[in-house]
């Protein structure tokens, strides 16, 4: 009875020395899981259709990131309803994706600077070989605040990189025969996977999904449709059919909308590599 009491003794005192992590978004949660899977489950701070653009933390969630021994976050500019949260975490508790820039996001004005008129993309996830990169610099974050289970992180990264390599070149070759296709895209949100699927993107029509598209916009945007019979428009969710319509209206082309976090899916180690095949089949479908 002795030995057995011991046992889970160490068995609770190893659980209560793993890290707390709290990770700000679904798909990059499902990156964390993969690395810290057998030693924390991480928790997930923005949950289903709550935009990251417009999030205000509840007290409960207030809590969670005050526990919490590493939050990790896409970039200021993804998540902007935390940005002030994210911007009083002291710098050893926190880990971007997307290297933030040295200046901190101080007023409206400079958060809609980064995130509205800079044309710079950070849906960083769309590029698996970013999230490869980064999912290094994560098991090396990990491995400085929790050097016992080194090994478990270590192994876990070199499972994930595998299962990534093989995810890239399952949807490299499932776009390849459309990377001349031509296509439009509502905003910059795609800029990432297009670039690294090297497909054949002939304008954006706005900078960003929150933007409202001008007459211009619209106008510029059917004039190259026109002009170069682009045959597919992709767009996130978030964008309104009446929006979409306003661009493609009496035009011979083919849209469709795409959730690029996965909303709908269940969290954890499979919902990243399943949102990214998601994503490449409304592609094709689209480009078909």
């Amino acid at each position: 009875m002795l030995r057995i009491a011991l046992i889970f003794f160490l068995m609770s005192v190893n659980a209560l020395a793993t890290p707390n992590i709290v990770v700000s978004i679904k798909p990059i949660h499902s990156i964390v899981s993969n690395i810290t899977q057998g030693v924390t489950t991480p928790k997930l701070l923005i949950k289903d259709n709550q935009s990251p653009h417009h999030f205000h933390l509840k007290p409960s969630q207030m809590s969670l990131v005050g526990q919490a021994d590493l939050l990790i976050s896409a970039h200021p500019s993804i998540e902007e309803g935390i940005v002030k949260v994210l911007d009083n975490i002291d710098t050893q508790r926190k880990l971007y994706v997307v290297e933030k820039p040295t200046q901190q996001l101080n007023n409206k004005h400079e958060e809609h600077e980064h995130h509205g008129a800079h044309k710079e993309d950070y849906h960083i996830w769309l590029n698996i070989n970013a999230i490869q990169k980064f999912s290094t610099r994560l098991t090396n974050k990990l491995i400085a605040i929790d050097i016992d289970n080194r090994l478990i992180y270590q192994s876990n990264l070199s499972v994930f990189n595998k299962k990534l390599d093989a995810l890239k070149t399952q949807i490299k070759k499932q776009l390849l025969p459309y990377q001349n296709t031509p296509m439009v895209t509502y905003s910059n949100a795609f800029e990432n996977f297009i670039q690294t699927n090297q497909l054949n993107t002939l304008a954006i029509v706005v900078n960003n999904h929150e933007q409202k598209p001008s007459v211009k916009n619209i106008l510029n945007a059917r004039k190259i449709i026109r002009s170069k019979n682009a045959q597919c428009l992709v767009s996130t969710i978030e964008i309104t059919p009446k929006r979409v319509s306003n661009i493609i209206e009496n035009l011979n082309m083919k849209h469709e909308s795409i959730d690029i976090i996965g909303f709908k899916q269940t969290q954890g180690v499979s919902q990243y590599p399943a949102l990214m095949q998601n994503i490449a089949n409304a592609f094709e479908k689209c480009l078909k």
